[in-house]
């Protein structure tokens, strides 16, 4: 299945020409219960992952998925270049100032690769934008994801942006799966826009809101 993938790219392969790392799939909480929770509850067609990093979390799904169903797909939203906290090194381990070409980070390029060691390339598609123009793009197109899955900045303004945006999209019974609940800008954007009674705690780490 690339329905959205065919939206996307036309004709193009996103996965032509990449010039390949080793594989390195480090991520934080990339197989938490909760994908499994939310993958049988909503069996889904269609998941939109927004913030993905490595791609830890999008191939956990997909491996999930693949267990149970090969009609399948993940679009990944990401820039690839970070946020704040990537920049300013405020958080232990995020720093990748070593890590630029051209003064950008590689990371799209780890992300690509990882999926193709995976061979996972045929359920997984690559969407290099900010979330906002995701967003955006995908209410133009009437893309209606059965969950979206959320893990992008952790800043209060942007995390409100992303789940209102979100939320807009994400089909009727479908799923909004929330990373990093226990940070609180997080916790009160998600708790001010949806309503404390509304969200459902998967983990001390994900968060569950159902359109």
């Amino acid at each position: 299945m690339k329905e959205i993938r065919n939206i996307i790219y036309k004709q193009h392969d996103p996965y032509m020409h990449v010039d390949m790392f080793p594989e390195e799939v480090q991520g934080w909480d990339s197989t938490s219960p909760a994908f499994l929770d939310v993958i049988d509850r909503f069996q889904p067609k269609l998941i939109v992952e927004v913030g993905t990093w490595k791609g830890g979390s999008a191939i956990h799904m997909a491996e999930l998925l693949k267990e149970r169903t090969t009609y399948f797909e993940i679009v990944c939203v990401d820039t690839w270049l970070g946020s704040v906290e990537h920049w300013d090194e405020t958080s232990a381990g995020l720093g990748w100032h070593d890590d630029l070409e051209m003064g950008r980070p590689t990371i799209y390029q780890q992300f690509m690769s990882n999926i193709i060691h995976k061979g996972l390339t045929d359920y997984i598609t690559p969407f290099p934008i900010d979330s906002i123009n995701a967003a955006e793009f995908f209410k133009r197109k009437n893309v209606k994801p059965d969950i979206v899955y959320i893990d992008a900045g952790h800043e209060y303004m942007s995390v409100k942006h992303d789940l209102f945006a979100y939320s807009e999209i994400v089909r009727d019974g479908g799923g909004l799966l929330g990373d990093d609940w226990f940070h609180e800008p997080i916790k009160r954007a998600a708790t001010e826009l949806f309503g404390a009674d509304k969200i459902h705690e998967l983990s001390n780490s994900k968060f569950l809101w159902i359109k």
